[in-house]
C-alpha cells in the first residue's frame, strides 16, 4: 500500500511538472500570450464581433488592430444592444465565432446606409481608442453581452486590417514555475519512498536471523571428539 502511494505521488510530480512548464513557457516571462496578426476585411463601414464570439467573462484581453496605411482607424467595446442599434441599416462584417489560437467564422450583414456619427463622437463605449494605422484595446471580458467594434474613423467603407488577439495573465509565468518545482518535489519525494520500501523488503528480519542461528528444541548436543592418542 505504501509503495503504491509512492508511485501516486511521482505521478501526481510528473503531472504537475508538465502543467506548470507548459503555463511558464506559453505566457513567458510577460505574462501574456498573443495570437495573430490575422487579416480581417469589411466591404462595409464595420467589422463587429457577436455576443457568441467573446462570451467567456473574466480573462483580460488586448485586441490590436493595425492598417497598412495610416488611415485613422476606430475600435471600440460596447454592449451589445447598443452596437446594434448603431449599425442598424449598415452594412458590415460580423464575427461569429472567436476561438483561439484563431479560428473564426464570419458572416455579411446587408444594409444601405453608414451610421448617423463617427464613432469616436459617442459616449456609451465602455472603452475605445483612435488613431492612425495603429488602434487598441486591453479589457476585462465582463459577464454583460459586449461587442467590439472596428472602423475606419471617418465611417470610410472597405475595412481591411491586421488584427492580434493577447491573453493577459498576471502572475502566469512565476506560477507555472512554482507549480513545477512543486510537481517536481512531490515526484523525487515518490520516489525516495518507493526506493526505501524496496530496500526494506529485501532484507531478511532479524527473527528469521536468530531462527536460523538457534538449534532445534528436541536436538541434542553431540558428545566432545577426544584428541588423537588419548585413552578412550
Amino acid at each position: 500500500m505504501r509503495r503504491a502511494g509512492g508511485w501516486l505521488l511521482v505521478l501526481l510530480g510528473v503531472l504537475l511538472v508538465l502543467l506548470g512548464s507548459t503555463t511558464a513557457v506559453v505566457f513567458g516571462p510577460d505574462n501574456e500570450v498573443a495570437s495573430g496578426p490575422h487579416p480581417l476585411a469589411s466591404d462595409g463601414t464595420a467589422i463587429a464581433t457577436a455576443p457568441e464570439a467573446i462570451k467567456y467573462a473574466g480573462p483580460t484581453v488586448r485586441v490590436t488592430v493595425a492598417s497598412s496605411s495610416e488611415q485613422p482607424l476606430f475600435v471600440g467595446l460596447g454592449h451589445d444592444l447598443d452596437v446594434r442599434d448603431y449599425l442598424a441599416g449598415s452594412a458590415y462584417a460580423r464575427l461569429d465565432t472567436l476561438n483561439l489560437p484563431w479560428d473564426t467564422t464570419t458572416s455579411r450583414v446587408g444594409g444601405t446606409d453608414a451610421p448617423s456619427r463617427p464613432p469616436a463622437e459617442l459616449d456609451w463605449w465602455l472603452v475605445s481608442d483612435t488613431g492612425p494605422g495603429k488602434v487598441s484595446l486591453t479589457f476585462a471580458l465582463p459577464e454583460d453581452s459586449v461587442d467590439v467594434v472596428v472602423t475606419n474613423a471617418d465611417l470610410r467603407p472597405r475595412l481591411r486590417v491586421q488584427t492580434t488577439v493577447t491573453v493577459l495573465r498576471p502572475g502566469a509565468f512565476a506560477g507555472g514555475l512554482a507549480v513545477a518545482l512543486a510537481g517536481l518535489g512531490l515526484a523525487v519525494a515518490g520516489r525516495v519512498l518507493v526506493g526505501r520500501l524496496r530496500d526494506r523488503s529485501g532484507r531478511p528480519g532479524i527473527a528469521s536471523v536468530g531462527a536460523r542461528r538457534r538449534a532445534p528444541s528436541g536436538a541434542t548436543s553431540a558428545p566432545p571428539v577426544p584428541p588423537p592418542g588419548s585413552p578412550r
